[in-house]
């Protein structure tokens, strides 16, 4: 009877041990959720889509050098954050999955599911963000930093 006992406890260790996945998972993907909508939020925000036709007619205006240098740094900064999303909402996944694997218990079995889905939504948006963002300064014009007619 008391081998049955042990038997019981080490298992229950172990289930213990791997909620502690699921809780990282879901932590994981939902940090990665909320960094990539707001990230999308200030692209969407910051970030105007501007025709290359406007700069080619000159109907944008004199752009000052440093706004574009400080523009374009907000662009990169922006732009980051996607990438730092990536590797975020696979491991959430990685890890929703070992848990899954390892034998979960029923109450982190849900946890564990709703990880993966929130990792592969933040997946989703972060690789399509990291896509625009890669789009968007292969398109981007390139305004000299010096005057040419001085």
């Amino acid at each position: 009877m008391a081998d049955t006992e042990t038997a019981d406890d080490a298992r229950d260790t172990r289930a213990v041990g791997y909620d502690r996945l699921a809780i990282a998972s879901i932590t994981l993907s939902v940090v990665g959720l909320v960094l990539a909508v707001a990230t999308w939020a200030a692209w969407l925000l910051l970030i105007r889509p501007t025709p290359l036709r406007i700069y080619r007619t000159g109907l944008a205006g004199p752009v000052s050098p440093y706004m574009d240098i400080v523009g374009r740094t907000v662009t990169y900064v922006i732009g980051s954050l996607w990438f730092a999303v990536l590797p975020v909402s696979v491991l959430s996944i990685v890890l929703a999955w070992l848990e899954l694997r390892l034998g979960p218990r029923p109450e982190s079995e849900a946890v564990a599911r709703a990880a993966v889905v929130a990792g592969a939504v933040a997946l989703l948006l972060a690789l399509a963000g990291a896509i625009v963002f890669s789009i968007r300064m292969g398109q981007a014009p390139v305004i000299p930093l010096q005057n040419e007619g001085a």
